[in-house]
């Protein structure tokens, strides 16, 4: 397809290489949300942090960020970030 407006050419899988059944055309916001795990992640997750022992979960839009509350494992705190990316990227 041809690109419309903001976008540019994205990897769907952001650890694939740029070739046709890789990707497509996508606007700023699908591709800010299409990142791969930071080489620093402590945790396994994108957007999930570690306070002492337990686990946060943070998502940013615009220039506001949300929380999550803290949880006892990751997986709960996995959960709570797609929870907010649900509620405040509208991403089912």
């Amino acid at each position: 397809g041809e690109p419309e407006g903001d976008e540019t050419l994205d990897r769907i899988n952001v650890y694939g290489n740029y070739e046709p059944d890789n990707c497509r055309w996508a606007g700023v916001k699908t591709q800010n949300r299409n990142t791969r795990l930071r080489v620093n992640s402590t945790t396994g997750y994108t957007g999930v942090s570690v306070v002492g022992k337990r686990f946060l979960a943070k998502i940013t839009v615009g220039k506001k960020s949300y929380y999550s509350k803290l949880c006892d494992t990751v997986e709960e705190a996995a959960a709570a970030r797609k929870e907010l990316e649900r509620l405040h990227w509208g991403i089912t």
